[in-house]
């Protein structure tokens, strides 16, 4: 069994990574957005 540890546990080491760096950019994406929305809330008056 110690094997399948040695092959899989590379794998999953990354996908836990990226699943990681993913969620920090989609945090970044959507402050964004918000930001965007508070700073105009008048953008359909202009």
């Amino acid at each position: 069994m110690a094997f399948w540890w040695i092959i899989r546990f590379p794998i999953l080491l990354a996908s836990l990574i990226n699943l990681v760096i993913f969620m920090r950019i989609l945090k970044v994406i959507l402050s964004k957005l918000r930001a965007n929305q508070k700073g105009y809330p008048d953008y359909k008056l202009r």
